[in-house]
């Protein structure tokens, strides 16, 4: 990016933020617009959140397209371009793989189709976000941001399709099943069947399961008819019981863990019509709400992380014109993707289907085979309708059935209600396999492996007031043994949720106070375990000897201040690093861990958070392959030690006392800019002193997975809590920040109380609003042709 260079000359942060400033946009006064057809009111609070009042959903909607506008544009003409497969034509060949990718899964087209087949009836809806967007940046009040000035680009209209693409491309990230696929198959192809075995991926049975005792249905005292859950077969956010709460009624907690950037994922805004009261979080790019609570619901989500996709090595004749299927020869649909790269020489990708999906295997590396991709989350389908139904849903009804129309990506909707009722369900397409459980790349040639259909939405998992009193959803198991269907092996460990459970049922009543504790807790269960295995580990150096000493004193608490539990996490690393290393090869053994394919588009894959599992698996069990390849249980843990001390010695220092795991493993937030220097002094947010990881319920963890520290940080992107008894009691927090402005008050004025555990209230009654507002923005209906 040489022309960022160009434009910096010797400006400074100070420099760069005064340009900024200049940037910002009009808040307060009115503004006519074209399009409205009535006045709407846009009050911001002193977090910069916009609460918009709008007399017909239409103008409601141009409005949070124009916020969204004024407030975010860089980030969504990044995430527009990721899309669409056209970021190397603003930035040049650095991005063409990214490019590529996007071209290939196809994104763009996906949303073209989703637009032609389901969203036919919503258009005019979502036509009115989008001429809120281009009002905006077609209006004497858009100023270029900060970011597009210094690439100089000059950004184009909006359209329908440049937000159901990005809805298309963050459904796709979400969805989970065919990395974990390849890297399975790699293993046993290195190191042979009964070694790969002692390593599969598996489920503690101590840890627990979302639902408990199949699909459970139970009602309160006036149950309303419910049409679809009569048709079961009788059955983390959390949400807990009136029954367990000391206000008596229903608490909903929610914070989902992505990753930490500047601006934040996340839009936070209040939308209120005639049609729709509603306030939460979104995506800039994408209309209405996807995380919060209206007047009647509440939801959270966190991904269920069910096996949506599978791979299928297809059998091409040497021209790579035809492929076999059941006995035939077929031609497949080729699409000539024509990428413009900056600077350089363009590039034609040409993107190859069979039946079974687009053929990946140029663009993830596996060029020897040919590789199709089947996945849900590349099917056209009505999500966006779903979410559009949830967001106006006033009862478990409304929200069983939005869900089932949220075909895509595969979540868990945490639920709770005015009337007092809890529940939970999984959305997305599961596919029902006609042979195999898709843990392996599988033939596609014979037709043997094909899906033959999806689990019926009434048999999702799916609980309603379940007889514990609460439902917790952590990213682990959703189902118990009774459950009919395969949902795949790609969960996370489980570890966070067991602790959450813990801590509900050590507290027997929980308050709002009790669920600002559990979202910040920072209790590693594993790295207790992990310890005992040095109990009788002894070391004639001093300073390691000294390292295991503090490590045992450890008491699992995970946060800044701890040293013991930096050494726990460096040794952890260096033992996973040294047994696996040995067998498979550093480049397996990073994959193995759980590190993606692509640094932008896939940062993990499904093994994500099972090495630890699987690593004191082996070390419990030690009379298996991959112990005997380094020699002994007792040289591995001596050797890493050694080694981690030494680590930290020259990366931290000598002194022990100044492990602490906040200095060694701080917190940043990166910006899409912040990668280069000097502009990561520019955008970037940090560095923080927090702890956590991937096991612990304030989930902090670094995803540069070839390194025992550093890298982007993976942790809980927005946080809130609600008790249903008081709707606007509603706390939150969204770090670092409201705005994409460097120069912005709000560019990262909430990163200290996401830092500290603390929250800010929700404004959500016509009282709070008028109460906490600083700044008054009309938008008036401009008549004039």
């Amino acid at each position: 990016m040489s022309v960022l260079k160009d434009f910096l000359g010797g400006l400074g942060r100070g420099g760069t933020s005064y340009m900024s400033k200049s940037r910002l946009p009009k808040t307060d006064g009115v503004l006519q617009c074209k399009g409205l057809a009535g006045t709407v009111k846009i009050n911001r609070d002193q977090w910069g959140i916009p609460h918009i009042t709008a007399d017909n959903l239409n103008d409601l909607l141009f409005a949070q397209g124009f916020v969204h506008a004024q407030d975010r544009f860089f980030q969504m003409e990044v995430g527009r371009r990721a899309a669409s497969g056209r970021l190397a034509e603003m930035v040049g060949k650095e991005a063409l793989s990214t490019d590529r990718i996007a071209r290939t899964i196809g994104f763009y087209r996906l949303g073209a189709e989703d637009l032609e087949q389901y969203l036919r009836d919503m258009k005019p809806m979502l036509q009115s976000y989008v001429d809120g967007i281009n009002h905006y940046i077609n209006s004497k009040e858009f100023k270029l941001p900060l970011e597009l000035s210094m690439l100089q680009h000059k950004p184009e209209q909006w359209t329908l399709t440049d937000t159901l693409a990005i809805a298309r491309l963050m459904s796709w990230q979400l969805s989970h099943g065919w990395e974990g696929e390849l890297v399975r198959a790699q293993i046993r192809e290195t190191v042979g069947d009964e070694a790969a075995d002692e390593i599969e991926v598996f489920y503690r049975s101590t840890n627990p399961s979302t639902i408990k005792k199949g699909i459970e249905v139970n009602a309160l005292p006036n149950p309303s008819d419910d049409p679809v859950l009569k048709r079961g077969q009788g059955s983390n956010a959390w949400a807990i019981s009136g029954r367990l709460t000391a206000s008596g009624t229903p608490l909903l907690a929610n914070d989902p863990h992505l990753l930490l950037n500047v601006p934040a994922i996340w839009y936070e805004n209040h939308l209120k019509s005639p049609e729709m009261h509603v306030t939460g979080t979104t995506v800039p790019g994408l209309p209405m709400v996807l995380v919060g609570h209206n007047d009647h619901i509440a939801w959270g989500t966190t991904l269920s992380y069910c096996d949506c996709e599978d791979l299928f090595v297809e059998r091409f004749n040497e021209e790579g014109t035809e492929y076999e299927y059941k006995g035939e020869w077929l031609t497949p649909m080729i699409i000539d993707e024509h990428i413009k790269v900056r600077g350089g020489k363009d590039h034609v990708e040409p993107v190859v289907h069979t039946v079974h999906g687009v053929v990946v295997s140029d663009v993830i590396g596996e060029r020897d085979k040919r590789v199709a991709l089947q996945s849900t989350a590349l099917k056209p389908g009505p999500m966006m309708i779903g979410w559009y139904e949830l967001t106006i849903a006033s009862n478990w009804e409304e929200f069983a059935a939005a869900a089932g129309k949220i075909n895509c990506p595969s979540l868990n909707l945490v639920y709770s209600d005015v009337h007092g009722n809890i529940g939970y369900y999984v959305t997305g397409e599961v596919p029902i396999r006609k042979k195999g459980d898709g843990r392996n790349p599988a033939e596609g040639w014979s037709g043997e492996y094909d899906w033959i259909g999806s689990i019926p939405h009434e048999e999702m998992p799916h609980v309603l007031n379940p007889e514990c009193g609460y439902v917790v959803s952590c990213n682990h198991k959703v189902e118990d043994e009774s459950y009919p269907h395969f949902l795949g092996n790609c969960y996370l460990n489980g570890f966070r949720a067991r602790r959450l459970e813990e801590m509900i049922l050590d507290r027997g009543i929980i308050d709002v106070e009790d669920c600002i504790d559990m979202q910040n807790d920072f209790v590693s269960i594993p790295g207790r375990e992990f310890v005992q295995h040095y109990i009788d580990i002894k070391s004639n150096n001093a300073s390691v000897q000294a390292a295991i000493d503090k490590m045992l004193q450890w008491d699992g608490l995970l946060d800044a201040s701890t040293v013991g539990g930096t050494i726990y996490k460096v040794a952890s690393w260096f033992t996973e690093y040294n047994l696996f290393s040995m067998g498979m090869g550093e480049k397996l053994t990073y994959a193995f861990r759980g590190k993606g394919f692509h640094d932008q588009l896939s940062l993990t894959n499904e093994f994500y958070t099972s090495n630890i599992v699987i690593l004191l698996e082996l070390l419990n069990n030690p009379d298996n392959w991959w112990i005997k390849n380094v020699g002994s249980k007792k040289n591995l843990l001596t050797v890493s030690m050694e080694q981690a001390v030494d680590f930290l010695q020259h990366k931290l220092g000598d002194d022990m006392e100044k492990w602490s795991w906040g200095h060694a493993r701080p917190v940043r937030f990166l910006h899409t800019l912040g990668a280069k220097k000097p502009l990561d002094k520019v955008f970037n947010v940090g560095d923080f002193a927090q702890g956590g990881d991937a096991d612990t319920p304030n989930q902090i963890s670094s995803l540069k997975l070839e390194e025992p520290l550093g890298g982007k940080t993976v942790g809980p992107s927005y946080r809130y809590i609600i008790d249903m008894g008081d709707i606007n009691g509603c706390r939150a927090v969204m770090p670092p920040g409201q705005s994409g402005h460097v120069a912005s008050p709000h560019y990262n004025d909430q990163v200290y109380m996401w830092l500290h555990g603390h929250y800010r209230p929700q404004l959500f009654s016509e009282q709070q609003v008028e109460r906490g507002t600083i700044n008054k923005l009309e938008l008036i209906p401009d008549f004039d042709v």
